[in-house]
């Protein structure tokens, strides 16, 4: 999991009560909106489907009815005029008895281009419809602007050579243009329409193909005229005709109809000029029909790869995931290949309008719910506000915060309720406040342990204080006056200790038991010990001189650090237990505290706390010294300053200058050089006067120079501590 992911989980898992009523809210209102909305587009998307093959049905009906009439009706023309009597007249240059009856044919049924005769012998005689012809075939063609019709003859002379002739009629069959003779290029008997209806008894079609003279795409009806075996009568249809009809059939806003044929060649298509394409035949370029693919629209692929091989019907389908429904019908009564109507239109042209419809109405779905999020905000804010005031409150609570509490009112009967309760829980816990120390209890609840009897082990900075001729004082004091002068210094030095990370384990009389690291982990516990140490002191001296200007006795303090592997946890019983430290490193904590009487000193530290401070502290080695419980000499340091920090605890420059003095002196007296001591002590307290342990280390030297037996190396609190 992905730390935003964390991130937007928690959010979500936390969010504000009065944000998850109005979320609940939006959320129900949109799976009810939005569930109605759904089944509404669902249903009208079912009619609009069915309503959508309903119309491809009537279209596609419409589409094979017209096409079959389209092309049923010169079918029925070719068979009809192969049978009259005129057709079988061969031509002459006049022309033949059946021109009148062919123009009126054309006139009949637009869809023709011609009607013409190829004869065995290579004679042809054609009539043509000019009348949708484009200027540049025109203009190949040499017909004239007010030209309707042409008349072809193409005749064999005695010569054995066929002559082509052409007459041009206007609307009135008048002729307007006649061109003049010419050998004759074109051959009806090596056409497809003449070969495939001599070897027919019945009519026979051509698939659709590039007529020579329009250089367009046509197809040709063909019929052999019995009582001539090798006369044929034929009709030329462009499907440009074709076409235009197709393209005139609207089906949704982007529906598409084409006619196909078996080898999957278009036969008509909305646009004409995709009917046909550029093809290279030998060394000439030629025109021929165009496949299906090559239309390069594949939804229409796609429709005819489904339909190929099957029963005539409709299917959905989808392509680059957008839905298209899809129709096929077989063309009936004509002849030659088999002929399909195929109808393609995207389901979105149908349920489209439907799609809009669901947007706009969830849209206006939306109007009623942000008007609404404001009364929703104020009612979720009602319910939330006191709720998140008693949140608040246990906050507090939790913080040892009791002094901006407050009653919580709600007219909800649960949340009153609760109110109640934490009022409840916060005067009981202020109340125990009162006779178990504050900021232990505070760490146990922050730190989250579930307590029970039973202690860890922890490396911990134990801290001992204790006040100089305290008795002394008191014997002096009332003990309601003793009792408000111990509160004060209980208060002063107890904050230090808390604002630095410790815990104050008891007050002992006069003395306070303080650790570091316990029960919340303290990286820079040590530190936050010696730091702690050197601010009492300071407050310490600033009490003093304010009880000095008072006429009060002083409270001068002395103070033991170590640190150290402890067991700390609670002890007792289960009905009372206390949270303390126990072991050896407490034992010797408070030795050292007691070691400062011996040597005058404030501050006393055990080696393992000098060598985890050096580089913050400034420290000066006083003793090797045997302490009661203690099986091995210590090592103690008295703790002279900080290096950085608050500027009322670092070092000045005259302690500085002491304890580098002091170090060659302590060099000499722990090897035992006690003639060089001396003499060095005896200077420097010459510059110190007042350094109570350079006193005792002096009378040390002149007691061990006195002897006059050997003198080993003793701690100077070896006589008082034995």
């Amino acid at each position: 999991m992905t730390k935003a992911t964390a991130t937007y989980r928690s959010l979500l898992l936390k969010a504000p009560l009065n944000f998850n009523i109005i979320a609940i809210f939006i959320a129900i209102f949109l799976m009810l909106a939005g569930g109605l909305i759904w089944y509404n587009y669902r249903t009208n998307s079912e009619l609009a489907l069915e309503a959508a093959d309903s119309l491809l049905r009537n279209v596609s009906e419409k589409v094979l009815e017209r096409t079959e009439n389209f092309i049923q009706n010169p079918i029925t023309l070719v068979r009809l005029t192969s049978g009259l009597p005129g057709v079988t007249t061969r031509p002459r240059d006049t022309g033949h008895p059946t021109v009148r009856y062919f123009l009126d044919a054309l006139d009949s049924y637009n869809q023709l281009y011609g009607l013409f005769i190829g004869y065995g012998n290579g004679d042809f005689f054609q009539t043509v419809n000019f009348t949708d012809v484009d200027p540049v075939t025109r203009e190949r063609l040499l017909v004239p602007e007010n030209a309707r019709y042409g008349v072809r003859l193409i005749l064999k002379g005695d010569d054995g050579k066929r002559v082509q002739t052409w007459r041009f009629l206007d609307a009135n069959r008048k002729v307007v243009k006649s061109l003049p003779p010419t050998e004759a290029t074109y051959d009806p008997r090596g056409r497809p329409w003449y070969k495939s209806a001599l070897g027919n008894i019945s009519t026979s079609m051509t698939d659709a193909y590039i007529f020579s003279s329009l250089m367009a795409p046509g197809i040709t009806v063909s019929h052999k005229i019995h009582v001539q075996p090798d006369a044929v009568m034929a009709v030329d249809i462009t499907l440009s005709r074709l076409s235009s009809f197709l393209q005139s059939q609207k089906v949704g806003m982007s529906g598409r109809v084409l006619i196909y044929n078996h080898r999957d060649e278009l036969i008509a298509y909305p646009d004409v000029d995709k009917t046909v394409m550029k093809a290279v035949k030998g060394t000439k370029v030629v025109l021929r029909p165009v496949k299906i693919p090559e239309l390069k629209l594949p939804e229409i692929t796609e429709a005819i790869r489904r339909f190929d091989g099957q029963a005539d019907g409709r299917l959905v389908y989808s392509v680059n995931g957008e839905d298209h429904i899809a129709s096929v019908s077989t063309l009936q009564n004509t002849v030659g290949s088999t002929k399909r109507v195929a109808i393609v239109v995207p389901v979105d042209d149908f349920i489209g309008p439907i799609a809009a419809h669901r947007m706009r109405s969830l849209l206006f779905s939306l109007i009623p719910l942000l008007l609404s999020i404001p009364i929703i905000a104020w009612v979720s804010e009602w319910i939330a506000r006191p709720i998140r005031e008693i949140v608040d409150e246990t906050k507090k609570i939790r913080n040892f915060d009791f002094d901006n509490s407050r009653d919580v009112v709600s007219r909800v009967t649960e949340v009153h309720e609760l109110s109640s309760s934490v009022a409840t829980m916060r005067n009981a816990i202020e109340t125990f406040a009162h006779y178990v120390p504050k900021a232990l209890v505070e760490q146990l609840i922050q730190s989250g342990n579930q307590q029970q009897l039973g202690g860890e082990r922890r490396q911990l900075s134990i801290m001992f204080t204790d006040v100089a001729k305290f008795t002394d004082m008191s014997e002096r004091m009332s003990p309601e006056e003793l009792m408000l002068k111990t509160t004060r210094y209980f208060q002063a030095l107890g904050e230090i200790v808390l604002d630095n990370q410790g815990s104050i384990d008891k007050f002992i009389g006069d003395a306070i038991m303080a650790f570091w690291n316990a029960p919340l982990d303290d990286p820079n516990h040590v530190a936050n010990a010696c730091r702690t140490m050197l601010l009492c002191k300071v407050r310490s001296a600033e009490l003093n001189a304010d009880w000095a200007a008072e006429g009060q006795p002083i409270m001068r303090t002395r103070f033991g650090l170590h640190t150290g592997e402890t067991v700390v946890g609670n002890i007792g019983s289960a009905d009372r237990m206390d949270y303390t430290a126990l072991g050896a490193s407490v034992n010797l904590a408070a030795r050292l505290e007691g070691l400062n009487k011996e040597y005058g000193t404030e501050l006393l530290v055990s080696e393992p706390v000098y060598h985890l401070e050096k580089n913050a502290c400034l420290f000066r080695p006083i003793d090797v010294a045997r302490v009661k419980g203690i099986s091995t000499p210590v090592k103690v340091y008295e703790l002279c300053a900080a290096l950085e920090g608050p500027e009322k605890i670092r070092a000045s420059a005259e302690q500085r200058t002491l304890c580098r003095r002091w170090a060659p002196i302590y060099q000499d007296f722990s090897q035992g050089n006690w003639r060089a001591a001396r003499d060095a002590l005896q200077q420097f307290i010459a510059d110190y006067p007042d350094d109570s342990v350079a006193a005792k280390h002096l009378d040390h030297c002149n007691r061990k120079l006195a002897e006059s037996g050997p003198t080993d190396i003793e701690p100077l609190s070896a006589v008082a501590r034995d």
